[in-house]
């Protein structure tokens, strides 16, 4: 009896060092996935043109012109990663009353091993003028969207739109999510409304920034670490056994 006892303890043993040895020496990686993607849009409608009575102005002698540009874009991945980004810019457009725009911008990647980087990053200028000595109310709708989501640790995502007129303390309307580890992140307030400029016999200039950006890393982990357990698993249970 006692030797049967001896013997099965030794096999048990074996094993389980042998299964220990095996997963340093075969086992291949598990990999463990991180990602981002953020989404950054604005969209802007000429609601109305009145003047000092609250009428809709249908005589002319203004202007509302917007065009959008691309600042800077790029995407990097190393090893087993992807990055990419896209945008929508706004071509050079003259609105009239009720028209709307709209500029967007992207960025996602994913990483099994490795790293992803991508950035986009936009602006959109609105040109408003009155040749008139009339004073005129010029009213716009908004709506900002900004969406940030991560998984995984090592990924990060920015998005951020902003609507913003040079004059200062007119408007300053800003969207800015960023996620990190493994969250979702969107606006959820202020992301949409009205605004107006009140303007005679001069300009304004209305700005938007609507931007997009993230990144992923990961470092795949060992399937050595989970045999390596199984092997740790087979020890406690022979000490176990013995202890009985």
């Amino acid at each position: 009896m006692i030797i049967k006892f001896l013997t099965s303890g030794i096999q048990s043993v074996t094993v389980s060092i042998a299964l220990c040895a095996l997963s340093f020496g075969f086992a291949p990686a598990a990999a463990t996935a991180a990602s981002y993607d953020a989404t950054a849009e604005l969209t802007l409608t000429l609601v109305s043109v009145t003047d000092t009575t609250g009428a809709d102005w249908l005589q002319g002698g203004w202007n509302v012109n917007a065009e959008g540009f691309l600042e800077s874009e790029s995407a990097v991945s190393f090893d087993a990663a992807t990055a990419s980004n896209g945008w929508d810019i706004v071509p050079f457009t003259a609105l009239d009353v009720g028209d709307s725009i709209t500029q967007t911008a992207s960025a996602s990647g994913t990483a099994t091993n490795g790293f992803a980087e991508s950035d986009v990053f936009t602006a959109l200028d609105i040109f408003v003028a009155n040749e008139l000595q009339e004073l005129l109310t010029f009213t716009f709708d908004f709506s900002l969207t900004t969406d940030a989501a991560t998984t995984a640790a090592g990924g990060s995502a920015n998005a951020n739109a902003l609507v913003d007129v040079w004059n200062p303390g007119i408007v300053d309307i800003l969207s800015d999510v960023a996620a990190s580890g493994d969250e979702t992140l969107s606006c959820l307030e202020g992301c949409s409304g009205l605004f107006s400029i009140d303007l005679a016999n001069g300009f304004e200039y209305i700005e938007g920034f609507i931007d997009a950006s993230g990144g992923a890393d990961a470092v795949p982990v060992p399937a050595a670490v989970w045999l390596f357990g199984s092997g740790l698993l087979g020890l406690i249970g022979v000490a176990r056994r013995r202890k009985a």
